[in-house]
């Protein structure tokens, strides 16, 4: 029967009943039709009329057992905890590289996994060995963090985790991060972000190998895009490093705004503003410019779109006025869904800028691949 044909039938069933409500055939009928049609709170109702009077072949106990619970009779372990405990499970291999023309090299790859536990409130973890490296030496690490994801309503997201990096005599650094996302892709986001870990690891420098240094960073980044195809997005960083007797406490900011148009669907041209800036220089420790600026113009291409390939490139051109440095760089970023519950995730890099008064070009590739359970 299609919809029409059953609210037919319903309403001739319920006229039915209605004449003689007496007939166990007919009230059977009609509560599976009201079970067949989404409506479990009438089907309910004419199944316990009928408990006492219909045949047991009828098998009335069983049939209301079939019905859904309705959210209001549910108790808090159903609502919150036996309909959503293992409800998903993702795994997620990775892998990242990242190499500079200052010999400094950070690679990695590991696994993590996440699984649903309640209605709001799903567990993972993360682990991964690799490797940092500079032109003498490499110190190999490894790193494994659990977290904690909270589900504040669809579009928001508040997440935990805690962990540790470790390489035996060297580095022996508590993990913490934490941050509070919304979003609603391709309208709005706004998130705030905290993370502490080794210095090296977060400044990417070659220099902190062996010197241990603590370093933090809060972060704001959001983006909104208005009607008519108008962009405008904001990164914020507050870097800071903790004082030791031999290195003294650092603080910095960075700032990336960006002002563009969507001038066709797939492409995307606007204005970047970049400002770096540290309390105190300590080239001898890791990159910290003052008052370091660029103003570029970027682009962003989708170039293929559909249900297994989503691919864009993008770069920028522009200019750095206290070094009278042009800089540039350009990425990729393909995601392909080998099935529904399998992607595969790669994203590459490629820049060139100045430090300290020469070029310094950079470059990183990720992959990772999410695989729902």
């Amino acid at each position: 029967l299609d919809v029409s044909d059953s609210l037919k039938a319903m309403e001739e069933l319920e006229k039915i009943v209605e004449q003689d409500p007496n007939d166990p055939e007919m009230k059977l009928y009609l509560g599976d039709l009201y079970a067949s049609q989404g409506e479990p709170a009438k089907a309910k109702q004419i199944y316990e009329e009928l408990l006492e009077t219909a045949p047991d072949s009828y098998m009335i106990e069983q049939r209301i057992s079939w019905l859904p619970v309705p959210p209001e009779e549910q108790s808090f372990f159903r609502k919150n905890v036996s309909n959503y405990i293992f409800s998903y499970a993702v795994l997620s291999p990775f892998g990242y590289v990242f190499t500079d023309n200052l010999d400094f090299q950070l690679l990695y790859g590991g696994i993590g996994a996440e699984v649903g536990l309640l209605k709001f409130l799903s567990a993972g973890g993360q682990w991964y060995r690799g490797y940092l490296s500079n032109s003498t030496d490499k110190v190999h690490f490894t790193s494994l963090k659990g977290s904690l994801f909270f589900r504040l309503g669809r579009p928001t997201l508040f997440t935990v985790s805690y962990g540790k990096v470790n390489s035996p005599g060297i580095i022996n650094q508590p993990v913490f991060e934490t941050s509070l996302v919304y979003e609603r892709p391709d309208t709005i986001r706004a998130a705030l972000m905290y993370m502490k870990n080794d210095a090296a690891i977060l400044l990417y420098s070659p220099y902190l190998l062996y010197t241990r240094l603590v370093a933090h960073i809060a972060q704001f980044d959001g983006y909104y895009h208005f009607r008519y195809g108008l962009q405008v997005s904001l990164i914020y960083q507050l870097i800071f490093t903790d004082e030791t007797p031999a290195v003294v406490n650092n603080v910095g900011n960075m700032i990336t705004f960006r002002l563009g148009k969507s001038f066709y669907p797939q492409l995307v041209v606007g204005y970047e503003y970049y400002f770096y800036d540290f309390r105190y220089q300590l080239p001898d420790l890791y990159y910290s410019p003052n008052d370091f600026s660029t103003h570029s113009l970027y682009a962003d291409w989708y170039v293929y779109e559909d249900h297994e390939w989503d691919v864009k490139i993008g770069g920028k051109v522009g200019y750095a006025p206290s070094n009278d440095y042009v800089v540039s760089d350009i990425h990729a970023r393909a995601v392909y869904s080998v099935w529904r519950n399998l992607r595969i995730s790669a994203y590459a890099f490629y820049g060139n800028s100045v430090r300290d008064n020469y070029g310094y070009r950079s470059g990183s590739f990720s992959i990772n691949m999410f695989w729902g359970l």
